[in-house]
């Protein structure tokens, strides 16, 4: 994966192409694309509080707002009693001061019968400055699902959030340009513009947050049930094989750990896709690493859902530690289309033009395509999330031994609370504070840690008795 976007000025009539000066860039540019479109994937954590008296956040996430991705598009499944009432916020400036501004709420008199938010697998809403006049504290949005009734009946799982949009892009060209060897078929100089603007494009939609694969520890001790412990989400793209590191410990006899992939509207009640990965393969105390093939159960550009449970038969606890997941290629996943590289004095060929339109054309984000880079930029979902007043931390449902774990693509890490950067061997360690106000924001430029280079795992996680609420990795 290269880190450095070469600049490309735009092409006049009558110019002569360098090697160095402007094909090969282009080629730089299609390198980069790839990798960002290859590169390990973190899904999103589909965490969610258990239900308590009181007034509190059952779903919290963050990202850093951009102009580009004006709409956030929000899905979770939410159970409301008799009075219970679930509001969708984001945290902004209204004109009044910074405070939880309500985008929507879902009252629906529905106990016992689970349903989607607003009545709606996905609902949206426009949160520009623009459309909103809202102004977001360090350039942040936080969002959060938000339980307004006192009862501990109500009950809110499943969540999935991500803003999108294409606001100021590089317009993408229709048509794609062709190319024909032979005298006469000399390509206009907008053709090169062409290949430039497709690159711009898909490197406009290569800049998103990175998220860390939040982990941790789990367990639940009803018996002779099943329990849901960690949920990811994901869109499908061509990243399709699935890396997981699990320990398993106080194993209890006869429990059964499973990992399903299932399509996201797992909780619409019948009819959803489940597929069984791991079924009696982990049923021991110990340290697991597993890469499976879910291609079977993919479809480029459907959401998709990542489950581990366990299956308890006695009273017992069975803890599971997940230390890591990502989504990679298949071993042997070969690119369709790889550009040559250019020599002072070559004679570019049609075929030479035609790799590189190609190439970048299967990273556009559409389903039809092997590499689409999509557009949603997804929240990091906060590990401990916050009361009403946004006082008290309440940790994420069965979850302790907070931790994030990632391959470092950006420059920038951000994070809320308190704790360490440590390598992925264990040898190197990097104190992270809290800010003077704790929870508040805080930025660390990561070329400053001497031990930690781009392409490199590492991990964030809590440090004694502070806590890292979340943490994610940014472009700028």
């Amino acid at each position: 994966m290269l880190r450095a976007w070469p600049p490309l000025r735009q092409t006049a009539d009558d110019e002569l192409l360098g090697a160095e000066t402007w094909l090969n860039p282009l080629v730089r540019r299609c390198n980069w694309c790839y990798g960002q479109a290859h590169a390990p994937l973190y899904p999103f954590r589909q965490a969610w509080c258990e239900p308590a008296h009181g007034v509190y956040a059952v779903w919290q996430g963050e990202l850093p707002y951009d102009a580009a991705h004006t709409t956030l598009y929000f899905s979770g499944w939410v159970d409301n009693d008799a009075d219970g009432t679930f509001s969708l916020q984001v945290y902004a400036d209204a004109g009044g001061g910074d405070d939880w501004q309500t985008l929507a709420t879902d009252s629906a008199n529905q106990d016992g019968a689970a349903h989607y938010f607003g009545e709606s697998q996905w609902v949206n809403y426009d949160v520009s400055t623009a459309g909103t006049g809202y102004d977001y504290p360090d350039d942040i949005i936080r969002a959060r699902l938000i339980s307004t009734d006192n009862a501990s009946t109500d009950r809110a799982y499943g969540f999935m959030a991500y803003l999108t949009g294409t606001t100021g892009f590089t317009t993408w060209p229709v048509p794609l340009p062709t190319f024909t060897d032979g005298a006469g078929n000399e390509p206009d100089y907008t053709d090169f513009n062409d290949l430039r603007d497709m690159s711009s494009y898909d490197y406009e939609c290569a800049q998103k947050p990175n998220l860390h694969a939040a982990t941790g520890t789990a367990s639940h001790t009803q018996p002779d049930a099943y329990g849901e412990l960690y949920r990811w989400a994901f869109r499908a793209d061509g990243r399709q094989r699935l890396h997981l590191e699990v320990t398993v410990s106080n194993y209890q006899l006869a429990s059964d750990v499973i990992l399903y992939i299932d399509a996201y509207n797992y909780y619409s009640g019948s009819g959803f896709a489940r597929t069984e990965y791991i079924d009696g393969e982990l049923n021991a105390n110990g340290s697991y690493t597993k890469d499976i093939d879910i291609s079977a159960s993919l479809t480029v550009g459907d959401w998709f859902a990542v489950e581990l449970g366990v299956l308890n038969t006695n009273t017992g606890s069975t803890q599971i530690a997940v230390t890591d997941i990502y989504l990679y290629d298949l071993a042997g996943t070969a690119r369709t289309y790889t550009p040559s590289t250019f020599s002072h004095g070559d004679q570019v060929a049609a075929a030479d033009l035609t790799l590189i339109k190609n190439d970048l054309n299967e990273m556009y984000p559409d389903a039809a395509n092997e590499s689409p880079i999509w557009l949603e930029h997804m929240f990091a979902t906060n590990q401990l999330n916050t009361d009403a007043d946004g006082g008290t931390l309440i940790s994420s449902y069965r979850y302790s031994a907070h931790k994030t774990c990632c391959v470092r693509r950006w420059r920038y890490l951000k994070w809320r609370g308190a704790g360490k950067l440590v390598s992925a061997d264990g040898s190197y360690e990097t104190s992270l504070s809290d800010a003077a106000t704790a929870g508040d924001l805080q930025s660390k430029d990561l070329d400053d840690v001497a031990w930690l280079d781009y392409g490199m795992e590492y991990t964030v996680q809590d440090s004694d008795a502070n806590h890292i609420i979340v943490a994610y990795e940014d472009y700028a």
